[in-house]
């Protein structure tokens, strides 16, 4: 074979497999040993391969490569930051890392917020690492897979991940059996509203498919989704949680190591056809990787937004009023509302969720009714305040 191309990281993560190219691996961070080959390996290096193409290679590992008959090239690249956490050395709860890394006045939205949505709903937590039984498996997934489409919908984008969902839904039942992955669940009681796929090699932590209800999106999920991570990581003695590419708020607020990756072009010494092939594709890289950077220039964005404002420019989908205790309807105006059967609850969610968000009352002290001389517009009764959502006819 003249080319082989392979991705680091989907080696590593769903295979835990290291191309043999690589002699050892290290932390950069504190230059401790994440993997060292044997001999058998050194051995078998891609011996029918003239060159090797490895995409999406992690530089929180530094490596030494194996020589003896490949020639290494390495390619940064730019516009992938990723953000992560390294786990100082003894430490035994997440409050030490909260004090050390965050002022008081930063790390009090975090709790804030996760307060809020434990005092506002009825919150549970569950990790499943080692042992999942296939129906829960397929039930949480498909959340996942609704999650993240009405996110994407949502920000008008596609995604890797739905672009190849029945892939990623075939890969992660056994690696989590195995204890290669892992799904952490936040419920409100048994309704998933924020689940975080992950992958596990050795003590190092991979966040990889992060998904959450929008409706939520008040209350911070992501916030309380990396808490529990570091939370469990710490518990288990683990010393370094990635949160990937992509420079999010919440990451930001987190992070305390930034990495980017590198392509390694790895091609057999002494051969001038290994040579041009291993230029050319160093070329090829060298031309995405320009064209990577002007898309993602603040000028491509900000016509991109513009255009997109331009073609999504619709009427509200709903107003807000704000009612007194005199304004409220009549009884016999009013029907209660199950929100468990009635289709208009997934519409009904968001504005409620934010009225509880600001009022915190709890979800169950509150009262929802359908008024009945208007067609699409619905009451919510608080413990403290008390207000209408009229829905856009339209909509």
């Amino acid at each position: 074979m003249s080319l082989k191309k392979i991705h680091f990281l989907s080696e590593l993560l769903q295979k835990h497999n290291i191309p043999s190219t690589y002699k050892t691996l290290r932390y950069e961070f504190n230059d401790k040993l994440f993997f060292e080959a044997d001999n058998v390996a050194e051995q078998n290096i891609y011996v029918d391969t003239l060159c090797l193409v490895c995409f999406a290679f992690n530089c929180f590992l530094k490596p030494t490569f194996n020589n003896s008959r490949f020639k290494t090239i390495k390619i940064t690249q730019q516009t992938h930051v990723s953000l992560s956490i390294i786990i100082p050395p003894n430490t035994t709860h997440i409050k030490q890392y909260l004090t050390a890394h965050f002022s008081k006045s930063s790390r009090a939205p975090i709790i804030k917020k996760m307060k809020r949505l434990e005092s506002c709903f009825n919150i549970k937590y569950k990790v499943f690492y080692g042992s999942i039984q296939k129906k829960e498996y397929k039930q949480l997934m498909d959340k996942v897979h609704e999650m993240l489409v009405n996110r994407f919908k949502q920000r008008n984008n596609s995604n890797y991940i739905l672009n190849d969902w029945n892939t990623y839904f075939e890969l992660f039942f056994p690696l989590i059996n195995e204890k290669k992955a892992s799904i952490f669940v936040i419920y409100n009681k048994d309704t998933p509203i924020q689940i975080s796929i992950n992958f596990h090699f050795k003590k190092t932590f991979f966040a990889h498919i992060p998904a959450y209800d929008i409706d939520y999106a008040q209350f911070g999920l992501g916030n309380t989704a990396i808490y529990k991570q570091l939370e469990w990581c710490i518990e288990n003695n683990y010393e370094f949680l990635d949160m990937g590419n992509g420079e999010l708020d919440y990451k930001k607020r987190w992070c305390n190591y930034r990495y980017l990756l590198e392509t390694h072009i790895f091609y057999k010494r002494n051969s001038l056809k290994a040579s041009i092939i291993a230029y050319k594709e160093l070329n090829i890289i060298k031309i995405k990787n320009f064209i990577k950077i002007i898309i993602k220039s603040a000028v491509y964005k900000k016509l991109k937004q513009e255009m997109l404002t331009k073609k999504n420019l619709k009427f509200p989908e709903y107003t807000i009023e704000n009612l007194n205790e005199t304004e409220i309807p009549k009884a016999n105006n009013l029907e209660l509302v199950d929100l468990k059967t009635n289709p208009f609850f997934k519409d009904i969610k968001k504005p409620l969720f934010n009225f509880i968000y600001n009022t915190k009352d709890h979800f169950d002290a509150i009262k929802i009714y359908k008024i009945k001389n208007k067609t699409h517009s619905f009451l919510i009764l608080g413990t403290k305040k008390n207000m209408v959502i009229n829905f856009n006819k339209n909509k």
